[in-house]
């Protein structure tokens, strides 16, 4: 018989497990839905596996048997089918069983994807993501056997920090950006050099204003029909939050779930917090402002605030081998 919950979170990332974790150190009846089945881990650390064999042990932060010792409910390796507003119940599947729950408020923290263009989804065979855990565990032992060069496609945050943890690992890695300029949503244009600089230091071969045309099984399609050989191709050119669930539910999305200063979405009993939220037309998919919304929302489902949240100033860094680069 599946349990009864009060509160209902659907994922199990920062947001979703910490939120959890907070509500039953609260004595709160809550119920955790995740398609994970490896446990709760820090997915800012897994390009660091690369370069540091401990890393794999460290990012898993509770196994699921610690979440149920706190107090969680969890329900792993559960797919959630559709959201009935209406009978405020969720649908869900895994692959033995399948059922209905109910909740009082449902929180949806369903996290992000990693962003794949348009024209390369029918060509994802040839490249690599690194999104997940296993997503992970499947790259490792490709890492290990690379002999040659790996390519990485996006000098985002994502694409940098891979980059440099590639390269503390001793693998030869060239880095394509399509603009003139490194991590520059993030950085100034001195921070971009000054980055662009510690890379070609150590080696790591940078390509801007290059846009990549697509992928071939071991090649970067690249402009006028030149093309660049890696054993290893990595894709990493943003984040794409998690929607589905929230539109097939009537929900009003944007680029994420757009939320009020409350974490409220359109729906009163629906939250949504973390990487999926869309709060007054701004994502925060950073560590320390997710860790304040989790906060704040133990606060306001446990009656302890009626204050909505509150953006603060969050210092973000790059986690770059042997420099400092915050904005």
């Amino acid at each position: 018989m599946q349990p009864q919950s009060k509160i209902v979170i659907i994922g199990s990332g920062m947001a979703g497990s910490g939120l959890a974790l907070e509500l039953a150190a609260r004595q709160i009846p809550v119920t955790l839905i995740t398609g994970e089945t490896a446990g709760y881990y820090s997915r800012p650390l897994l390009s660091h596996a690369f370069s540091d064999q401990t890393t794999k042990d460290r990012m898993m932060l509770k196994s699921w048997k610690d979440m149920e010792t706190a107090g969680v409910t969890v329900m792993t390796g559960t797919r959630v089918l559709s959201i009935n507003r209406e009978e405020k119940s969720v649908l869900w599947e895994s692959n033995s069983s399948s059922g209905e729950l109910p909740y009082d408020q449902l929180v949806l923290a369903t996290g992000s994807d990693a962003l794949i263009p348009g024209p390369w989804k029918a060509q994802k065979t040839h490249f690599s993501l690194l999104n997940s855990y296993n997503d992970l565990e499947n790259l490792l032992p490709k890492v290990g056997e690379v002999q040659n060069s790996i390519a990485i496609v996006g000098g985002g945050l994502i694409g940098c920090e891979v980059a440099s943890d590639l390269n503390k690992a001793g693998k030869k890695v060239t880095l394509f950006h399509g603009v003139d300029r490194l991590m520059e949503r993030q950085l100034s244009e001195s921070q971009s050099a000054e980055l662009l600089a510690h890379f070609q230091f150590l080696g790591i071969d940078i390509r801007l204003n290059t846009m990549v045309k697509g992928f071939e099984p071991g090649k970067v399609l690249l402009p006028e029909g030149d093309s660049f050989s890696a054993d290893l191709i990595l894709v990493a050119v943003g984040f794409l939050p998690r929607t589905e669930l929230a539109k097939q539910a009537g929900l009003e999305t944007g680029r994420g779930i757009k939320a009020s200063d409350f974490l409220k979405t359109s729906d009163d009993s629906i939250f949504a917090i973390g990487d999926t939220a869309e709060i007054n037309g701004q994502i925060y998919a950073f560590v320390l402002p997710i860790r304040s919304q989790v906060k704040w929302l133990t606060d306001y489902l446990s009656g302890k605030t009626t204050e909505p949240w509150t953006p603060g100033v969050y210092p973000a860094k790059a986690k770059i081998h042997g420099l400092q680069l915050k904005w």
